[in-house]
């Protein structure tokens, strides 16, 4: 709980770093890296989980982003602004990430398939694949009322996913060693 406390305030004081100048809400790359940089020092799962929600979410203007890892889809870190939408339930993450149109690392669900499967349909629902050595560790679930698909934008979401995965691969084998000690 200390350490989603800290990522918090961490993530609050960068986030006047995450804007352009004469923009609204605009995130630039480089600042984005630097983040991620800083990131790397976090060994929390939650930590990181939520870091990259709250990342994920300024990157799309999300109403609500989530991050579940493992094969189960576990809820592991999200993020709502005011905490007004809950997250999707860990079975429908992954009725979501493993449907027909999920494919590649990037997937818009389909409206009608989120409907069959029992998701919110008042949002557009994004899925991002949390991928690292070639294996999912996780996926970012992207709520938002319209997405903007700049190629700029695509290109964040997955360094920022690229990362994450890779950052919560270590935090596990860590949390392994720790526990085989």
């Amino acid at each position: 709980q200390e350490s989603i406390e800290l990522l918090s305030a961490f993530a609050d004081a960068c986030a006047s770093h995450l804007e352009l100048p004469g923009t609204s809400q605009e995130v630039e790359l480089r600042a984005i890296a630097r983040v991620l940089v800083h990131a790397t020092a976090v060994h929390d799962l939650h930590g990181l989980a939520e870091l990259a929600a709250r990342t994920l979410g300024r990157l799309f203007h999300a109403s609500a982003v989530q991050v579940n890892a493992g094969a189960d889809h576990e809820l592991v870190g999200n993020w709502s602004p005011g905490r007004t939408l809950d997250p999707i339930p860990d079975w429908l993450v992954g009725a979501l990430a493993n449907g027909p149109g999920a494919k590649g690392l990037f997937t818009v669900v389909d409206p009608e398939e989120a409907a069959a499967t029992g998701a919110p349909t008042d949002r557009q629902i994004l899925i991002v694949r949390l991928r690292a050595g070639g294996l999912d560790v996780g996926v970012a679930v992207v709520r938002c009322a319209t997405f903007e698909f700049e190629f700029e934008r695509i290109e964040m979401a997955l360094l920022i996913a690229a990362h994450t995965a890779a950052s919560i691969e270590s935090a596990q084998a860590l949390q392994r060693e720790r526990r085989a000690a």
